[in-house]
């Protein structure tokens, strides 16, 4: 399922839980996001996932090292874990 800035505290809530998982899917590798990672990230006092501050931006950041990449809106999707 695709993940909205409205759905994205809903799905949050279920990787925390780690009844699911947020995926960054590009053309050559699909990055997952689990219970684990966002636990690791939070320990550090980062987010592993957070929805864009602006206003005009609809989009993701997902953490990388001390970085963070930009999602674009409907690239981040979230799925039950298995």
């Amino acid at each position: 399922m695709i993940v909205t800035h409205e759905n994205f505290d809903e799905w949050m809530k279920e990787v925390e839980d780690g009844e699911a998982v947020f995926e960054v899917r590009t053309a050559y590798r699909i990055w997952r996001i689990t219970k684990k990672t966002v636990l690791r990230f939070r320990e550090m006092g980062m987010e592993a996932v957070r929805k864009s501050r602006s206003p005009k931006q609809k989009g993701f950041y997902i953490a990388r090292g001390r970085n963070e990449d930009y999602v674009l809106p409907g690239y981040l999707f979230a799925e039950y874990a298995e």
